[in-house]
């Protein structure tokens, strides 16, 4: 199982109108991001942590190797991921409240694939 896997589940989830597939499919852009995060920590030797705490570490060792190596692109993933992670928890535990618009979940899916193609 790669990251991009769960890119290519969320174009296709992205692409259908239905408020679950468009739910699932920010959780899969999430994912695919973060674990396309953890590789790159884990490339340069950088520990992550697991559980929960990973999903907050993540961006902030992000940061952290952007600003040792001045690298635009990783202070780039690490926002993404804050933003995802916010959309996801709505996407996941909030049901009840309306989601977001399918053509924005579009974009969202379109943007991350770009900067999958940046790594």
């Amino acid at each position: 199982m790669r990251p991009e896997d769960f890119l290519s589940l969320a174009r296709e989830l992205a692409s259908r109108d239905d408020e679950a597939s468009l739910r699932t499919a920010i959780s899969r852009v999430y994912y695919a991001l973060f674990h396309n995060a953890r590789l790159i920590l884990r490339s340069r030797h950088i520990r992550v942590p697991k559980g929960v705490s990973a999903h907050y570490e993540v961006p902030a060792r992000l940061r952290e190797l952007a600003y040792d190596e001045n690298n635009f692109f990783y202070e780039a993933l690490a926002s993404e991921l804050d933003t995802l992670r916010t959309l996801r928890v709505k996407a996941d535990y909030h049901i009840e409240r309306p989601f977001i618009s399918p053509e924005h979940v579009r974009q969202i899916v379109r943007r991350a694939i770009r900067l999958k193609e940046q790594v």
